[in-house]
């Protein structure tokens, strides 16, 4: 019986360890969806008012999720000369009265520590003399010395005129998300897309998967020590205020659980609200 409670104490641990970087929820900033790539685990449920719509889990765990950032919310930058986007059919969208491609931008609000594995974009090219564009953009700014810093992670541009096309490009290396501010650095991520009159796009998939945060280099319990096999999922319980141990700067890892510990354990975790 001790060794049964035991095993279901570290299942629940390591369930746990892993639901935890879902306290920030991904944010999906269009209202519909252009169709499931394969191996979506994810679905978009409407904004209210035209307003930002939740890329909901259907399961929380190591499983892939998708945000979807449709063609509706890019923009242009204020100082731009660039036409608003407008609607030409089936959810595409186009830049009206642009004989070359303008650019547009749409913030990409993403679940912190995911990690970023593939942009999917739909488009539709079928001008011979235009093409389009895509790429994510990471801005960093100091915020104590003001310097910034720009970098491209992924881009794709299209070539031809191959009609309606979705695009898979992955990123090399993965994409480990950090936009929570640390009291120094500031990242903010971007997707930017060239369109003209005679192009248009639905928008990108973000295909990502949740991360148990790294080991810490030191232990905070006196009885889960650094070459713990549960010492990453251990940490990240603690570290996410869900468990203080079992009292003396101890963790007790192979005492048993109640129910009673177990329900604290899972509506801390998951932020339960009825």
């Amino acid at each position: 019986m001790r060794r049964r409670c035991q095993s279901t104490f570290a299942f629940a641990v390591s369930v746990l360890a892993v639901v935890l970087p879902g306290q920030l929820r991904a944010q999906d900033i269009n209202l519909e969806r252009a169709g499931d790539p394969p191996a979506s685990v994810g679905h978009v449920v409407p904004g209210p008012l035209g307003g930002p719509a939740a890329s909901l889990p259907d399961r929380y765990g190591p499983g892939r999720g998708f945000t979807f950032v449709g063609a509706s919310h890019f923009t242009v930058r204020l100082n731009s000369a660039a036409p608003v986007l407008t609607y030409s059919s089936n959810h595409f969208y186009n830049s009206p009265g642009s004989a070359s491609p303008a650019r547009y931008f749409a913030q990409v609000d993403l679940e912190q520590g995911v990690l970023l594995d593939m942009v999917t974009c739909v488009f539709n090219d079928a001008s011979v003399t235009n093409n389009i564009y895509f790429g994510l953009q990471k801005y960093s700014t100091n915020m104590v010395t003001g310097a910034t810093a720009t970098s491209v992670p992924v881009s794709y541009s299209s070539t031809g005129s191959a009609g309606i096309t979705a695009t898979n490009v992955a990123l090399a290396p993965f994409e480990t998300i950090n936009n929570l501010p640390d009291g120094i650095t500031m990242t903010q991520y971007y997707l930017a897309a060239d369109v003209a009159s005679d192009t248009s796009f639905a928008g990108c998939y973000l295909w990502w998967t949740r991360q148990v945060t790294p080991a810490p280099a030191a232990a905070t319990f006196s009885d889960v020590p650094t070459d713990h096999w549960a010492f990453r999922f251990v940490e990240a319980l603690g570290a996410s205020g869900i468990t203080a141990g079992c009292g003396g700067g101890a963790f007790c890892p192979d005492n048993p659980v109640t129910r009673a510990q177990m329900a604290v354990f899972l509506a801390s975790a998951l932020g339960l609200n009825y």
